[in-house]
C-alpha cells in the first residue's frame, strides 16, 4: 500500500511518472488511502491517496479560474510497469467532510476517485485502452459547487500546470458541476461514466444534438452495465460506485440500455441513419455500440472501437465486422432480453454457427434463431 506523502506534494507527484514512496513515514490524519486490486481480467493494482487537508496552494481550474484546495489521485500498476505506480486521475474539491478522527467515508472525492479508477481497470482489461500518453495519461477532474447542474468534458491547456520549461501542458479535463447537490448516488454515477466515457473512448460525431459527441452516451450504458454484473456477481461492492444500488442501477439499464439492446438486435443497424448527423443517428450509433458491446467478448469489441479510424459511425459498424473476422473463432453472448427472439449479428457472410440456426444474411449481418445462450461463431479458412 503507499502510505504517505505530504499534502502539498501530491500535486506534482501526480503530473510525474514517480512512483510514491513506501518507506516514507506514516501520517494518517492527513493522507488516507486505499488499494484495490482490478477486476477486469488483468493482473493489476488501482491505488488512491486522498489528502484530508487543503494544499498549501490550492489548484486552479483552467476552464473558470476556479480555486480547488483539495485533491485525491489515482493511481494504477500494471504486469507492465512492474513495482511502479503510475498516475492515472487527480481530483479536485472545493470542499472536505472531515469525520475526528479522519476516516475513508463522507467525502465525494474519494469516492468518486474510486470510481474513476474502476472504470479505468475495465477500459484497461477489457477493451485495451489507456489514457492518451499526450495527456501524460492522466485525467483531470473537478467537482464544482457552481456551474449549470450536470458535467462537462474538455481537451485544454492548463496554464497552471506547466511542464520544467515553464510550457503549459495540455490536459484532459472533467468538470462536474453543482455537486453538493446531486441527490441520488445513480445521479452521480452518470455524470461519472457519461464523461469518462468522453474523456477516454473514441468520439465519433459531430452530431446536431442532443450532444456533438455520442462517446459519452456510449460509455455511460457500458459502464453502468458492467458495474451492474460485477455488483450482482459479488466482485465490486457499492463503495466502488459512489453507493449506487443494484436497483438503481436496474432501473437506469431498463430505461436507457434494454430497449436500445432489444431494437438493435431484432432490426439490426440502419445504415441510412448511422450516416446521418441528426439526433436520430446519435441514438442509432449509440444503440449500435451498446448492442455490439453486449453480444461480442470484450477484447473483440474492443478492437472494433480501435479498428473505426475515423469519427464516423458507418466506418464503425465496418470496424465491428473486421474485428469479427480478425478472430478463426469466438463466442456471441444472448442478452437476456433478447431470449426468444430472432436476432442480427456481425458474422459475416461465410462463418458457420453453432447454437443457433440463420435465417439469411446481409451486409455481413446474419439474422439468426438462437437455440443457446452462446453461439460459437467459427471464420472459414482463408
Amino acid at each position: 500500500m503507499i502510505t504517505s506523502l505530504v499534502a502539498w506534494k501530491v500535486l506534482a507527484l501526480a503530473t510525474s511518472q514517480e512512483a510514491p514512496n513506501p518507506q516514507e513515514e506514516e501520517t494518517p490524519r492527513d493522507f488516507l488511502s486505499a488499494e484495490m486490486p482490478g477486476i477486469a481480467g488483468m493482473p493489476t493494482t488501482l491505488t488512491l491517496q486522498h489528502f484530508v487537508f487543503p494544499m498549501a496552494e490550492p489548484k486552479t481550474s483552467p476552464k473558470h479560474l476556479w480555486k480547488f484546495p483539495f485533491v485525491t489521485a489515482g493511481f494504477v500498476k500494471t504486469s507492465k510497469e512492474g513495482e511502479n505506480f503510475s498516475p492515472r486521475f487527480r481530483v479536485f474539491a472545493q470542499s472536505r467532510r472531515v469525520p475526528d478522527p479522519p476516516l475513508m467515508h463522507d467525502d465525494v472525492a474519494q469516492w468518486s476517485t474510486r470510481m474513476f479508477l474502476r472504470l479505468w481497470d475495465y477500459n484497461f482489461a477489457r477493451l485495451r485502452i489507456d489514457h492518451s500518453e499526450r495527456f501524460r495519461r492522466g485525467v483531470d477532474v473537478y467537482l464544482c459547487f457552481a456551474g449549470d447542474a450536470g458535467g462537462e468534458h474538455l481537451f485544454d491547456v492548463d496554464t497552471f500546470d506547466t511542464d520544467a520549461s515553464g510550457n503549459p501542458k495540455r490536459v484532459n479535463t472533467i468538470y462536474i458541476y453543482q455537486v453538493h447537490r446531486i441527490a441520488a448516488p445513480i445521479q452521480l454515477s452518470r455524470e461519472i461514466a457519461h464523461e469518462y466515457g468522453h474523456a477516454i473512448l473514441p468520439a465519433i460525431g459531430p452530431y446536431e444534438g442532443p450532444e456533438d459527441w455520442a462517446n459519452g452516451e456510449v460509455g455511460e450504458r457500458l459502464y453502468l452495465q458492467w458495474l451492474r454484473d460485477d455488483l450482482v456477481a459479488g466482485k465490486l461492492s457499492t463503495d466502488d460506485m459512489v453507493h449506487t444500488d443494484v436497483a438503481a442501477l436496474d432501473e437506469y439499464l431498463a430505461k436507457n440500455v434494454h430497449p436500445m439492446v432489444v431494437s438493435m438486435g431484432t432490426k439490426g443497424p440502419n445504415r441510412e441513419l448511422l450516416g446521418g448527423k441528426s439526433k436520430e443517428s446519435f441514438y442509432e450509433y449509440v444503440a449500435l455500440t451498446t448492442y455490439v458491446g453486449q453480444i461480442l467478448p470484450s477484447r473483440v469489441f474492443g478492437r472494433s472501437l480501435m479498428l473505426t479510424g475515423s469519427q464516423k459511425a458507418m466506418d464503425y459498424e465496418q470496424a465491428i465486422r473486421d474485428a469479427v473476422a480478425e478472430v478463426p473463432s469466438l463466442e456471441i453472448t444472448v442478452p437476456a432480453v433478447l431470449k426468444g427472439k430472432s436476432i442480427y449479428l456481425p458474422v459475416g457472410e461465410k462463418a458457420k454457427l453453432s447454437g443457433a440456426k440463420v435465417l439469411s444474411r446481409s451486409n455481413g449481418w446474419a439474422k439468426v434463431q438462437p437455440s443457446a445462450a452462446k453461439i460459437k461463431v467459427t471464420q472459414p479458412e482463408s
